[in-house]
């Protein structure tokens, strides 16, 4: 299991993301699934020979409609005398996806990860994040979303 910061700015503070991977020990690059919140069942991920990383978004872009603008990486690329953003401009969901699409980025430079492995997870409004985030990946590697949860055996998540 290893911790990894992403820093977004040169001052090497706000704002910034930890990332969590957790790999199997196979000797070689792994597959992994990505995820901008918690999954279940992290170890049957890693017994099945995936890999995780996980992140929260939020830590870029609070989930408030009232101040994610304000307390938000769309406000830190925004000249300051910006109160609000256009209506045309990206929102919250496009702001997570773009977190997600930075974790790639890290991803394409770790070697232990077989980067043209790896399936992005989201869960209802972070499902539409990742589904947007493999729509804008430039590189055209096979991503995936998932907008209802199944573990690896099968059952939904929701199941007893």
């Amino acid at each position: 299991e290893k911790k990894v910061t992403l820093y977004f700015s040169k001052e090497n503070s706000w704002p910034k993301l930890e990332i969590d991977i957790i790999l199997p020990n196979l000797g070689k690059p792994v597959p992994v699934l990505m995820a901008s919140t918690w999954v279940p069942d992290a170890k049957l991920v890693v017994s099945k020979g995936f890999g995780l990383v996980t992140f929260d978004a939020r830590e870029i872009e609070p989930d408030d409609k009232d101040s994610a603008y304000a307390k938000g990486i769309r406000k830190f690329f925004d000249p300051p005398e910006r109160k609000v953003p256009e209506p045309d401009e990206w929102g919250t969901i496009a702001a997570w996806s773009w977190t997600m699409r930075r974790v790639m980025d890290y991803i394409e430079t770790d070697t232990t990860i077989d980067t043209r492995k790896v399936c992005l997870l989201g869960f209802s409004r972070f499902g539409k994040a990742a589904m947007w985030a493999g729509a804008q990946d430039e590189l055209g590697s096979d991503r995936c979303a998932r907008a209802r949860p199944r573990l690896l055996d099968g059952r939904d998540s929701r199941d007893p």
